[in-house]
């Protein structure tokens, strides 16, 4: 149960990581979204912008380092963010989310309020069998593992992204002189 429960919490790390790895990847992206629901110059745009990222990078190491505490966070940040697209999808539906860069798009909707809770599930799952088990914090070499493959996520995502939205462009033909 140990090895499960850090399979998790790596998991989780995963998500967190490449959640904000894709949000400042995708930068312009996620702040169209924000300016939908706070426009520019309003005190919670920048704050959101800035804050969501933020916390999301601090919880994919909290995460890794206090698993059992962790999980908790982990569900109470999940919630929050269903009732945040909840609202949110209430004023603006369909709008791109852009919660996880170009990365996995998706919009806001009940699909991903659905995730988000079904996420929220797990982590307090989680948080009772880790309590009663006692969860220790991950190998150090997880840590770079787990960024290594969110980096890596993110840029393959991009390559593909890119290659997709690249012109085919017409090959040059000889021109024969006489």
């Amino acid at each position: 149960m140990r090895l499960t429960l850090q399979l998790l919490a790596a998991a989780f790390a995963l998500m967190f990581l490449v959640a904000a790895l894709g949000k400042i990847d995708a930068w312009r992206s996620w702040s169209i979204t924000i300016s939908h629901f706070f426009p520019v110059g309003h005190p919670l745009n920048l704050a959101v912008r800035l804050g969501v990222p933020i916390v999301e990078l601090g919880l994919s190491v909290y995460v890794l380092i206090r698993p059992s505490d962790a999980f908790i966070v982990v569900g109470v940040v999940m919630i929050a963010f269903a009732i945040a697209v909840q609202a949110a999808s209430r004023k603006h539906p369909g709008v791109p989310c852009n919660c996880f860069g170009s990365v996995a798009p998706s919009t806001l909707d009940y699909r991903l309020i659905s995730r988000n809770l079904g996420s929220a599930f797990i982590a307090f799952l989680a948080s009772v069998q880790s309590f009663s088990v006692g969860v220790s914090a991950l190998p150090k070499l997880s840590f770079l593992l787990i960024a290594w493959a969110g980096g890596l996520a993110v840029l393959s995502t991009e390559f593909v992204r890119l290659r997709r939205s690249s012109v085919s462009w017409p090959r040059v033909r000889e021109v024969k002189h006489d």
